[in-house]
């Protein structure tokens, strides 16, 4: 399994909670902050992608990268989700 982090800027229009629902539905995901999720899955990073992109609009930004285990954060609540994959 490989360690995503997936984020996104969503507009006026576009289905946050579509968006959501797509993302806390992987049976290991943990919300980093508002637009940006942890996932764990056997997924390849395109099936992330394509599933993101039938809830969000044209004019919508994701990005989805591969994590390793250098990473650092501050004022993140929750981390120790991450820390479980260091």
């Amino acid at each position: 399994m490989s360690l995503y982090l997936a984020t996104f800027e969503l507009q006026h229009s576009s289905d946050y909670e579509g968006v959501q629902t797509v993302l806390e539905n992987y049976d290991d995901s943990w919300q980093a902050c508002e637009g940006a999720w942890c996932i764990k899955t056997n997924q390849a990073v395109s099936d992330i992608r394509d599933r993101l992109a039938e809830r969000i609009g044209h004019a919508d930004r994701v990005l989805i990268t591969e994590m390793g285990e250098d990473w650092a954060a501050n004022n993140i609540k929750n981390v120790d989700w991450l820390n479980n994959y260091k």
